[in-house]
């Protein structure tokens, strides 16, 4: 457990770095300022890719999935290898693997790799708006353990996230081809197609007011239960059918204090975002964001797929704190109590604390893995 203590503690302490520095609250950013950040982003991801099999279940199957397919350069024919292994998973990831092991053919350095790549992409675009450290800090806090899982996931996050800059820039198009590009490494990603319609129109409050409502309502119902269901029965898709299996009866309190939150703060400060062009996408991903945030409310079987939208939330939330909300320091204490609560949620209950204790591969500590 102590690995997990220390790596929220230095995010901690990175974030108030960030909260007392002049030049962070003015956009100028220092040597030092970005320094901190670099070591940062640097100490999660050698973390993530140090572990040993810790990932639960999803783990194994993509240490086996890389220990069976070929390398690059034997790919082609495909009487490589079993041909059936090469349709497990999306073609972009495939040949992600085959790149990688080229290189190497353990799957340690294939986890290793892919975090690094991961980190440092999300890392990068984090670093594009102000007040980066908090806002990674927040990615952290809430994604930190499930990126030990979601390999694919995150990867194609990465590949969104820092395709926004050319929504910003009204290219659409190549936009498009990167979102593409990240369907190829997980289906998923295809959820943030809306954006190619949405990024850069502004919004009326009364509009986004009965939108979060609808969402809301929608949200306490069993509509998305019902609505996975009707799709996996028009499309056969029995993974959907799990998702919507996965679905939780009860009313999830804490996230929709924290939804609700959030959307008082988009409403209540829209025009002033909005007034700054850079972050119109931003506001509209974290529109969608809450939408879904609502609509999942009693569904937390299809949670993952809104994750792509969290960007919005991580950059905006600390802009909003810092340059609009009085009383600054007690909000970003109850901040840093709720998302720190949030971490140690998620190390503790995931797959029933199979997270703990942590250990990398190269430590001696003995680790009970029911996965294993």
């Amino acid at each position: 457990m102590i690995p997990y203590i220390l790596i929220l503690l230095l995010l901690c302490l990175g974030l108030f770095y960030e909260l007392y520095l002049p030049s962070a609250r003015q956009d100028m950013i220092s040597f030092q300022h970005r320094a901190v950040y670099f070591f940062l982003v640097s100490a999660v991801a050698l973390m993530t890719g140090f572990r040993d099999m810790i990932g639960g279940y999803d783990v194994y199957i993509y240490a086996w999935f890389f220990d069976e397919i070929p390398a690059i350069d034997n790919l082609f024919p495909w009487s490589a290898g079993d041909p059936s292994v090469y349709f497990r998973f999306e073609p972009g990831y495939l040949l992600l693997n085959s790149v990688i092991k080229f290189f190497c053919a353990d799957a340690y350095f294939y986890f290793f790799t892919v975090a690094l790549l991961t980190y440092f992409l999300i890392g990068k675009v984090f670093r594009r708006y102000p007040f980066f450290i908090f806002a990674f800090f927040l990615f952290f806090a809430k994604f930190f353990i499930v990126g030990f899982v979601y390999t694919r996931q995150f990867i194609a996050m990465g590949i969104v996230w820092w395709s926004l800059r050319f929504l910003e820039e009204n290219r659409k198009n190549v936009f498009l081809v990167f979102l593409l590009l990240a369907t190829t490494i997980h289906y998923s990603a295809f959820v943030v197609f809306p954006m190619y319609f949405l990024a850069n129109r502004r919004f009326s409050g009364k509009f986004l007011g009965i939108v979060f409502v609808v969402a809301l309502v929608l949200g306490v119902s069993p509509f998305i239960k019902w609505a996975m269901a009707s799709v996996n029965h028009f499309l056969m898709l029995d993974k959907l059918d799990g998702y919507a299996e996965a679905a939780q009866d009860s009313f999830h309190i804490p996230y929709f204090i924290e939804t609700s939150l959030v959307v008082a703060g988009v409403l209540y400060y829209r025009k002033r975002i909005y007034a700054d062009k850079k972050y119109i996408v931003l506001l509209n991903m974290l529109v969608l964001y809450s939408v879904f945030s609502y609509l999942t409310l009693r569904d937390a079987g299809v949670i993952r797929f809104i994750w792509y939208y969290f960007i919005g939330y991580a950059v905006l939330v600390p802009v909003m704190l810092f340059r609009f909300v009085r009383y600054k320091e007690l909000i970003l204490l109850f901040v840093l109590i709720y998302f720190s609560f949030v971490y140690f949620r998620n190390v503790i209950v995931r797959d029933d604390g199979n997270f703990i204790p942590y250990k990398a591969v190269f430590m001696d500590t003995h680790r009970e893995d029911k996965f294993r």
